[in-house]
């Protein structure tokens, strides 16, 4: 019996979540709150190309969905912060998603700092 392809997830179009052929479907996957937060905070800190780590709280799961908030240090952009921060929400609820077959519908982001970086700290701005 080959092992990998009987534990393979499947998808249950009568049910929520993912389900598993076999034996293996006849228990629940779980995935802690703090195992959540462990992959935004990372998945924020790629985003944010801060060196500073991001405040993840997961608020929300449920077998669909997930809803968290973040404090995170930005550099400055160069554009619209309203622009960069809806970008950082897409991209991270897109990687979200392809990795935990979870959708995450909401992701509330503040601004904690700003990571002026090494130009801003001489006093010099770069355009």
């Amino acid at each position: 019996m080959n092992t990998a392809s009987a534990l393979a997830p499947t998808r249950d179009p009568g049910a929520t979540g993912l389900s598993a052929t076999g034996a293996a479907g006849r228990g629940a996957l779980t995935v802690s709150d703090r195992a959540f937060a462990r992959l935004l905070t990372e998945m924020l800190r790629r985003e944010s190309a801060s060196a500073a780590k991001p405040d993840v709280q997961v608020t929300a799961q449920e077998r669909r969905a997930v809803e968290a908030r973040a404090d995170v240090s930005l550099y400055l952009p160069d554009g619209s912060l309203v622009e960069a921060l809806a970008a950082m929400r897409r991209n991270v609820a897109i990687e979200f998603e392809r990795q935990t077959g979870r959708r995450l519908a909401v992701l509330d982001l503040t601004v904690a700092e700003f990571d002026v970086g090494p130009n801003l700290r001489k006093g010099r701005v770069s355009r």
